[in-house]
């Protein structure tokens, strides 16, 4: 009986999204998500060097907001390092229609549409020293650009990490602001991810 709890648990952790103002999360108790560069072995554990979250903006707000990045290149003090540093991440955001609602965008494997919507801002960090342990503002967003889904009650936006080159991890985490220079949460407004 113990086994079949545990399943059903792991069950509904993994099949609900997990919402906060930063991610990770601070109930999360991990400090940075990784992505690894797209020539790192998965046995290091990214199975397809991306890693794709969501922004909820509530209907009530509508000042811009700002997607910060802390550390985003790949060669600091927080970064796994495998031999010399040759690895380039990029961070793409993404708004409009489909951006969630395409089914791709909410499945957990790297097929179909999943960079659904439209590409609002784009960049690429390697080693960088500029970058590094700092935070870059991805910005301004009008949050009428936004997918509005009904259900989630506001509009939605995608950030999407991916690992281009090298075999290096990337560690980094994101803050969603009201402010470009400092982390200001966005009354209402999450991060999530499935």
């Amino acid at each position: 009986m113990k086994k079949y709890s545990i399943i059903i648990f792991f069950l509904i952790v993994v099949a609900t999204p997990l919402f906060s103002q930063s991610a990770p999360a601070v109930d999360e108790n991990i400090p940075y998500l990784m992505t690894f560069g797209r020539d790192a072995s998965t046995s290091w554990g990214d199975d397809d060097f991306c890693q794709i979250f969501f922004c909820l903006i509530p209907s009530s707000q509508t000042e811009p907001v700002y997607i910060r990045v802390f550390d985003p290149d790949t060669g600091g003090a927080l970064d796994e390092a495998k031999g010399s540093l040759n690895t380039s991440v990029n961070f793409s955001i993404y708004a409009g229609k489909g951006c969630w609602s395409d089914t791709a965008a909410q499945s957990i494997h790297l097929t179909g549409n999943y960079k659904s919507g439209y590409l609002l801002s784009s960049k690429s960090f390697g080693a960088d020293p500029k970058y590094d342990n700092k935070w870059y503002t991805f910005e301004p967003f009008n949050p009428s650009e936004g997918e509005y889904v009904e259900k989630l009650g506001g509009r939605v936006f995608k950030i999407i990490a991916h690992g281009m080159s090298g075999d290096d991890g990337n560690l980094y985490k994101y803050f969603l602001s009201t402010s470009r220079v400092e982390n200001t949460e966005v009354e209402g407004g999450e991060f999530f991810y499935l």
